[in-house]
């Protein structure tokens, strides 16, 4: 009778101990909100060939890189699979250029965002880490201002482009508590220019 007590009591303490160590499921929604660095192809070699092509001798820089912002959430349907819907603010990029024949002074400010859908794959390891990938599709936009001074008169236009292209994503993720994670994603959309975006995110999980 004592060794059937000792038996039971010991089987259940060893199956609590087993259920508190389990890891907790990450199957549900969450949402994200982080911030991180940007970055865009540098346009300016192209640019100067451009206007080479139209007779002009220009010597154009970028800045091609800044801060954004990155919004989304999702769907985990087991631990491993889910979609993911998100906004990405890649930031404002800057050209200034001067072209020494005629001569004249240009710049520009290039607005860049995207709007984007993908799957995503989630690989946990140790204690509370995670490896994320995703794969999708993202709508893009540049809005670009521009200005161009010759003679004191000085030009402005604007240029819109946009379009669908993919979206590929590398990351990881660091569960604080079952409800709270950081996560850190490396983002790139191949728009006409790719646009990249290495981010720190919050991100809480219902």
């Amino acid at each position: 009778m004592h060794i059937t007590r000792i038996l039971t009591v010991s089987g259940l303490t060893l199956g609590l101990g087993l259920l508190g160590n389990m890891p907790v499921s990450a199957e549900g929604s969450y949402l994200g909100l982080g911030w991180g660095r940007t970055g865009m192809d540098d346009e300016s070699a192209a640019l100067d060939t451009a206007f080479a092509a139209d007779g002009y001798t220009t010597s154009t820089s970028m800045d091609d890189s800044d801060g954004g912002l990155k919004l989304y959430g999702g769907h985990l349907f087991n631990d491993n699979w889910g979609l993911e819907v998100g906004y990405l603010d890649f930031g404002t990029f800057t050209l200034n250029g001067t072209e020494s024949s005629t001569p004249f002074t240009y710049t520009g400010d290039v607005d860049a965002n995207a709007w984007y859908l993908a799957g995503v794959l989630r690989v946990p390891f140790g204690t509370g880490f995670a490896f994320n990938a995703k794969a999708g599709f993202a709508r893009w936009k540049l809005d670009a201002a521009i200005s161009a001074t010759v003679l004191d008169t000085t030009f402005r236009g604007q240029l819109d482009d946009s379009g669908t292209s993919a979206i590929l994503g590398l990351g990881g993720a660091f569960d604080v508590t079952d409800a709270l994670a950081i996560r850190v994603d490396y983002d790139r959309v191949a728009a006409d220019e790719n646009l990249d975006m290495i981010s720190l995110s919050v991100q809480l999980r219902f």
